[in-house]
């Protein structure tokens, strides 16, 4: 999986593209979206539209 960042206003959007496993592989989706938080963005809008495919176990935040 990899991430692409734009920040547009007050908006951070993410783009990611690959494959979105669950587990350890999610960790960097997982870290990026908590490092947003603790720099104070509020607003965050992520694009999946290249995610070519989604696991499904859960995963503790």
């Amino acid at each position: 999986m990899r991430i692409s960042e734009k920040i547009r206003g007050d908006v951070v959007v993410l783009t990611l593209s690959g494959e979105l496993m669950s587990g350890p592989e999610v960790a960097p989706f997982q870290d990026h979206i908590k490092k947003l938080v603790n720099e104070g963005m509020k607003k965050v809008v992520v694009d999946f539209s290249r995610v070519r495919w989604f696991g499904s176990d859960d995963v503790a935040w």
